[in-house]
């Protein structure tokens, strides 16, 4: 044997190997399955005598053989998409018993002849259909179509079996990936019914409602919830009058949230906490050492609402004498003077009282 037959014979034998890489660089280039069949009929052809590349695959829903792709490494002509039953596509025999099938003439074959009726106006005479199968699942069938008649022999179907192997897990891959794209959108799509869902039924709140943190349809309640609506937009001084645990410091946040201060801070006392010699303190602030006990500067509460809403809660248990006290005077003795701010517009002022007490005589207390 002469060394130029040696490399001849060398070079024949590693053909069909660089094809399966070839096959192998295509599958790993390709996500979208046209694009891959495309890309390997033009590769595959100078192995493989065929005028198109199929891919059928087997729908459990309609236990149905579905034409998906096409290609070719020529233009041909328009073939439309083939849906037949399994017993009526030799692609469905090849599914069903997992064995290569090769058909030398098309026009002998009297097994299937609604498929028969579909390719032969496309002038196609021989086939070799390949099963498609993983670990997982049997996917379908690939099949290789030719003009010419008795184009395929065992030989043929043996190295076309190692390339349907890599197909099959390309093929896989795709559906798998098809299938993920579509759960996401579809997830996507739930989740952008879901927000708009949300968004008309908080709005139908905000219409009906407009309270957030208020629960009831009572008339009383629609009525001051009514006056809180036309109040909130303006800057008066607010009197909320309510027995404990009626919601007084509701009303009041929903002043508050309704107002143009809204992004400002809300501020809450408890007057009835605070002891009369510390009322001073706690409004205005302190300086340090104003008092024993003053370790620190303190702000107090009228500079913290700046622009927003100061809630003086039971301000009617403050003793009669104590507003005089707790009037604003020039800094000294230890009150802190509050700092000024260019576009000071001040804050709302909000109290919380119980309903008027019978006095000693049996009148109405007044309010301190």
């Amino acid at each position: 044997m002469t060394a130029a037959h040696s490399d001849g014979q060398a070079t024949s034998t590693s053909e069909p190997y660089r094809a399966l890489l070839a096959v192998s660089e295509a599958i790993a280039s390709h996500r979208d399955l046209p694009a891959l069949f495309h890309e390997l009929a033009g590769r595959l052809h100078h192995m493989v005598r065929f005028d198109s590349l199929a891919l059928v695959l087997h729908e459990a829903v309609t236990n149905t053989m579905r034409l998906h792709v096409l290609g070719s490494s020529e233009p041909t002509p328009y073939i439309p998409a083939i849906v037949l039953p399994v017993e009526d596509d030799p692609a469905g025999l090849v599914w069903q018993i997992q064995q290569p099938l090769i058909i030398s003439s098309v026009a002998e074959e009297s097994r299937w002849p609604r498929f028969l009726e579909r390719v032969q106006p496309h002038g196609l005479q021989s086939l070799c259909g390949l099963p498609l199968t993983t670990a997982r699942r049997r996917l379908g069938t690939l099949v290789f179509a030719s003009r010419q008649p008795a184009v395929y022999d065992a030989a043929d179907a043996g190295f076309l079996q190692l390339v349907a192997n890599q197909v099959a897990v390309a093929v896989e891959n795709a559906l798998a990936f098809q299938e993920i794209e579509a759960a996401f959108r579809e997830i996507q799509a739930l989740k952008d019914k879901l927000a708009k869902e949300n968004a008309y039924l908080e709005e139908e709140v905000r219409t009906e409602h407009n309270f957030g943190e208020i629960v009831g349809e009572s008339a009383a309640l629609r009525r001051v919830l009514k006056e809180v609506e036309t109040v909130a937009p303006t800057g008066s001084t607010v009197l909320i009058r309510g027995e404990t645990g009626t919601g007084k410091e509701l009303i009041a946040r929903a002043l508050h949230e309704l107002s143009p201060r809204r992004d400002r801070t809300f501020v809450k006392l408890n007057c009835a906490a605070i002891p009369t010699g510390l009322l001073e303190s706690e409004l205005f602030g302190h300086e340090k050492g104003a008092f024993t006990g003053a370790i620190s500067q303190k702000v107090g509460r009228f500079e913290l609402a700046h622009q927003g809403t100061l809630l003086l809660d039971e301000v009617g248990d403050i003793p009669p004498g104590a507003p005089a006290q707790a009037a604003p005077r020039p800094a000294g003795a230890g009150v802190r003077a509050p700092r000024r701010h260019e576009d000071d517009q001040g804050g709302r002022a909000a109290g919380g009282v119980h309903p008027p007490r019978p006095g000693p005589d049996g009148g109405r207390r007044p309010l301190p």
